[in-house]
């Protein structure tokens, strides 16, 4: 084997070994492996980085080229994370379960570490995202002491990349930190109310009601007062639990068989965002109602034209979002979205951001430079758009323009 991919295999397995709670406990034995691959921490206190390769990267725009292409791009985010954060600090990058994970032993103060290094992430985003056409977020955990608390930080930043992902917030740099606060509550908001209203819904067998107060739980739950990322799954569980409960109650109605071939389950614990939760939600209801009969065409409601023409005009709004909108209409943002999609075929979000491409289109055949488009149709700065023509629009914004 080559010298680099030895190098490479060492570190790999540094790492590996290093986030691992069942990897050597005793500190001396750790200081010792680390020692005899080079890394030798100079203080206690330690942190983690993981970047994760977006799936509207180029890097997987073919199968075949895949594993060619995440070879170069790991290749590149371990550079250029050992470049920035070597800088001041002793770091070793590896990959790990297809994301870089790069483990840093921080010299200034937290604080000082997490200022200079948000700004240094920003830099190499904008790099990775106009030069190498790479999409990344980025989670930072919370410092700990000891190489021996290397696993909870990998958990935490691991935490944090799911927190994002599950509700789709679709930020880039993620602080743990700031994700977490210690003296918030371990307990879910009061669903009281609402639970009285989903059992009047239950006894009248009011399918669209039970599902219409389960969306009200789901915004309380996780919209109107967002969890942190400790109480996410406490949250979940809890809203999971109150869904399937409810389908229980269709059970003896419905026939075991019927219900069985639902499979609610699954589709309501193993959903990997909350739109996807609300979706199968909605499609097993509506399934339910439709064996029941009690499935009426009812007619496109006015607010759902009012709604999208309130997003063509106010779509330069940076602040422009699902709550926001659903607000101005006085609608539950979880119900709004799913109705919305019905009639128009996508999502609010989904909306603003598709508006704000054509918005955006229109202005490249102009001589704005990016940056001033990106300003003019809402997105914070230019990354955010190029994130979103990606995504959305499979190109970036300067190919576009080219054509």
């Amino acid at each position: 084997m080559p010298d680099h991919e030895m190098e490479v295999h060492l570190k790999d397995l540094l790492v590996s070994h290093l986030t691992s709670p069942h990897f050597i406990r005793d500190e001396e034995e750790r200081l010792r492996v680390c020692a005899e691959s080079g890394f030798v921490p100079e203080t206690d206190r330690h942190a983690v980085v993981i970047v994760q390769i977006e799936r509207w990267s180029s890097v997987f725009e073919s199968a075949a080229q895949r594993h060619e292409a995440s070879k170069h791009h790991f290749f590149l985010l371990q550079n250029m994370l050992h470049e920035l954060i070597g800088r001041e600090n002793q770091s070793i990058e590896a990959e790990k379960d297809y994301q870089m994970v790069c483990l840093v032993n921080v010299h200034p103060r937290w604080e000082t570490f997490c200022s200079d290094l948000s700004e240094q992430l920003h830099e190499m985003m904008e790099v990775l995202e106009t030069e190498f056409d790479v999409s990344v977020t980025i989670a930072v955990s919370e410092q700990v002491e000891g190489l021996s608390a290397l696993p909870e930080a990998y958990q935490q930043a691991r935490e944090a990349l799911w927190y994002n992902s599950y509700l789709e917030l679709e930020q880039q740099i993620l602080f743990y930190g700031e994700m977490y606060d210690e003296k918030y509550p371990m307990i879910k908001s009061d669903l009281t109310v609402l639970d009285k209203k989903l059992i009047t819904k239950l006894q009248l067998l009011d399918t669209d009601g039970v599902k219409y107060v389960l969306h009200e739980m789901i915004d309380r739950e996780f919209i109107q007062s967002r969890p942190t990322v400790k109480i996410l799954r406490t949250r979940l569980g809890g809203i999971c639990c109150k869904i399937l409960d409810a389908l229980e109650e269709y059970k003896d109605i419905l026939g075991d068989d019927f219900y069985y071939q639902l499979n609610p389950a699954p589709q309501i614990i193993e959903a990997r965002t909350l739109s996807e939760l609300t979706g199968n939600m909605d499609e097993i209801f509506d399934a339910i109602s439709r064996k029941r009969n009690a499935a009426v065409q009812e007619p496109k409601p006015q607010w759902v034209d009012k709604m999208a023409a309130y997003i063509d005009e106010h779509y330069m709004d940076e602040n422009l979002g699902l709550t926001e909108v659903s607000a101005v209409f006085g609608i539950t943002p979880s119900y709004a979205t799913r109705v919305f999609k019905q009639y128009t075929g996508r999502g609010i979000y989904e909306t603003i951001q598709h508006v704000r491409l054509a918005a955006a289109k229109d202005l490249m055949r102009t001589d704005r430079t990016m940056k001033q488009i990106a300003q003019m149709v809402g997105y914070t700065s230019f990354l955010s758009m190029n994130r979103a023509f990606k995504k959305y629009e499979g190109t970036t914004p300067s190919r576009f323009r080219e054509q």
